[in-house]
């Protein structure tokens, strides 16, 4: 830009007082559109960074959640021996229905990262 600038001062030195203005003119248009690009580049850049940002921190949204059921898995897998008493299946039953509803609060936030991303 600064080659430019000069060069069309060079010119407009030697050229008559209309060639120096439409010289100007085209410095100053010159000008006008590199800082254009500048601010257009800089909000793209800024734009990739917010998504890069949204992007990392819906995957570890999503990391969390899958961890929390990988650490859980053998518990989801397991059957455990039941005795023959009433209690002990209400017991189960009770810890199986709060299990269930913590993986699907799980499973929800995991379809919510889904639809957000």
């Amino acid at each position: 830009l600064a080659l430019a600038s000069d060069k069309g001062q060079q010119i407009a030195n030697e050229g008559s007082t209309a060639d120096r203005n439409q010289i100007t003119q085209q410095l100053q248009s010159l000008k006008t559109q590199i800082l254009t690009l500048k601010r257009a580049i800089e909000k793209k850049r800024d734009e990739h960074i917010k998504s890069v940002a949204e992007h990392n921190k819906v995957y570890m949204e999503l990391e969390k959640s899958l961890d929390w059921i990988y650490e859980h898995e053998v518990e989801f897998k397991s059957q455990p021996l039941l005795k023959t008493t009433v209690e002990d299946v209400e017991e189960h039953i009770i810890k199986h229905n709060e299990l269930s509803k913590e993986v699907m609060e799980t499973i929800d936030n995991i379809v919510a990262i889904n639809e957000s991303a």
